[in-house]
């Protein structure tokens, strides 16, 4: 056979395996999902997307709205139903299957409220508290969606079966003492986590984290998280910030925000205020507060009021508190120019996750000056970061400790998700992509507002993303409200889910995309999108081989 035939025929086969089997770098594609005007709420500027939830298959997906609004999409054909709630600031976690729904929240009464859904609505509702004893915080449903996970903001933990049935009422306990005061308004539930078949629970409470077996009220065990006491508009002590739990609930990852120690223990083990330390008087009565190593080494030589707020992140397994690794983000304490700040800049993680076998996780944190940052670990041995990178490509990623932090993994750890709500701009990245973790280059994917045609920016106060990393979803857009000026105003609201989404959009080059299709399901609007990849460039160029060839011979 000539060397001719032969190419011939490479060629042929080339084409006819891609034409025949699954291609790993597929198309992009992405459909919207209009919010219309009367499932919003105008009155306040705070309308927006509180909880979300994906299918693992990316078929399915459901939202909630701050003032009360849930809508449960079929990507396929749009909108399937919608419900009001009623609740303030709920919460929503859906089944890996996307059948099951949870939604919690404070209901109208100031009551905790459960909302359970399936695809076709809602099955039940009920009132978990008496009136005036504070709502639902955070809420997490076991992946087959047999168990629910729910705590309130009067230090009560729910373990319920699909039915509503309360299965356990968890004894949660806060011990005031050297850093605990009568902390009232942190008796909240910052995080709540259950694993894929509901056998393990966490919850993050005040300054305590717990973990729970579903067959006992009690804690497997408790930890309280080390540091002092932030005093500024409300007394709030160093606590955990997020928690997560892998899928058979062997590992937990725990972000902690670290505040300056607002005790020193003098070198006698008395006990004397942070601000004390330095004064010029000996108050220890043994000098060490007046120690130049003490004073420059406590609270990094600041006041207690201007220390800075330190992240740690901890890595628990299910048997006993003591954490298998921990790692510090040291803050920056210095200016471009190398000289110490007056006001350094925190470094507390916001967010963490886990994936779901255990094997990775990754946690983000600002540093109010240069964007976000995130660390990739390996949670085998002593938790090794991998990476770690800026998260801001296009410079708009908010660096504030206060701005929402929103993370998410893949089952196996290799693609991370990342947004920020006031950036405008959603971040995908590969574990594996080494070229990624560097500033400005190396983005999997990103999406920003003015690439996909929002003009008033993202605002994406919550992001998912299926197991598999293919498919990712949330909501664009405030819901409207007023301005400081009184001026009333709507922005853009929509839900965005993107399959297999690839390649940078860099801010202001415009849109690649062509629509393609559109399809309306019960009056409403669903328009698909897609953008050519490399699998078009590749078949193209295999016709083109072949076509040539064929003219040489």
């Amino acid at each position: 056979m000539s060397l001719i035939r032969i190419s011939q025929v490479l060629a042929f086969g080339l084409l006819l395996l891609m034409v025949q089997t699954p291609n790993a770098e597929a198309e992009e594609s992405y459909s919207t999902f209009p919010i219309e005007p009367e499932f919003l709420d105008h009155s306040s500027i705070w309308g927006h997307a509180t909880g979300l939830g994906i299918s693992d298959d990316g078929k399915y997906g459901a939202l909630v709205y701050t003032y009360g609004w849930v809508r449960y999409f079929d990507a396929d054909t749009g909108w399937l139903w919608h419900h009001n709630t009623s609740a303030f600031w709920p919460q929503l976690a859906m089944s890996s299957d996307g059948q099951s729904v949870v939604v919690a929240g404070t209901g109208p009464a100031n009551s905790s409220s459960l909302y359970f859904f399936t695809k076709d609505g809602l099955e039940w509702s009920d009132d978990f508290n008496s009136e005036d004893e504070g709502g639902f915080s955070h809420v997490d449903i076991s992946a087959d969606g047999e168990y629910i996970v729910a705590g309130n903001t009067d230090s009560n933990l729910y373990l319920f079966n699909t039915d509503g049935e309360v299965i356990r009422h968890f004894n949660i306990t806060v011990e005031y003492g050297q850093h605990y005061v009568d902390y009232s308004e942190m008796h909240w539930f910052h995080s709540v986590s259950i694993s894929s078949n509901g056998d393990y629970i966490t919850a993050a409470y005040a300054g305590h984290l717990y973990l729970f077996h579903k067959e006992s009220d009690e804690p497997i065990w408790k930890w309280t998280a080390p540091g002092g006491v932030f005093e500024g508009l409300s007394l709030v002590p160093s606590h955990t910030s997020q928690v997560d739990i892998s899928a058979d609930g062997d590992k937990i990852i725990a972000a902690v925000k670290y505040y300056p120690d607002s005790e020193f223990v003098c070198d006698d083990g008395r006990i004397i205020e942070a601000s004390d330390v330095g004064n010029g008087y000996d108050d220890c009565e043994d000098g060490s507060d007046e120690d130049s190593e003490n004073i420059e080494n406590f609270n990094y030589g600041y006041g207690q009021f201007w220390a800075p707020t330190v992240g740690y992140i901890y890595m628990f397994g299910n048997e006993d508190n003591i954490p298998i690794w921990s790692y510090k983000q040291e803050p920056n304490l210095y200016d471009e120019e190398g000289n110490r700040e007056s006001y350094p800049k925190d470094s507390s993680f916001g967010a963490a996750v886990i994936s779901a076998d255990g094997r990775y996780s990754a946690a983000l944190y600002g540093d109010y000056g240069s964007g976000k940052h995130m660390h990739i670990f390996d949670n085998w041995g002593d938790g090794t970061i991998l990476s770690s990178f800026t998260a801001t490509p296009n410079g708009n990623m908010s660096s504030s400790q206060w701005d929402d932090y929103r993370l998410d993994i893949s089952a196996t750890g290799k693609y991370i998700l990342v947004a920020s709500p006031y950036s405008g701009e959603v971040l995908l990245y590969d574990r594996d992509d080494t070229a990624a973790f560097t500033h400005h280059t190396g983005v999997l994917w990103n999406f920003h507002n003015s690439t996909y045609g929002l003009e008033n920016g993202c605002n994406c106060h919550n992001v998912a993303m299926s197991s598999d990393g293919t498919h990712i979803m949330f909501g664009a857009g405030y819901t409207g409200g007023i301005d400081y000026y009184g001026n009333i105003y709507a922005s853009d609201t929509t839900v965005f889910l993107f399959n297999n989404p690839r390649g940078a959009n860099i801010a202001g080059e415009g849109s690649t995309s062509d629509t393609t299709d559109t399809t309306t399901s019960d009056d409403e609007t669903t328009t698909g999108y897609s953008v050519p990849g490399p699998s078009v460039v590749m078949a193209t160029f295999a016709v083109l081989a072949v076509a040539s060839l064929r003219r040489r011979t």
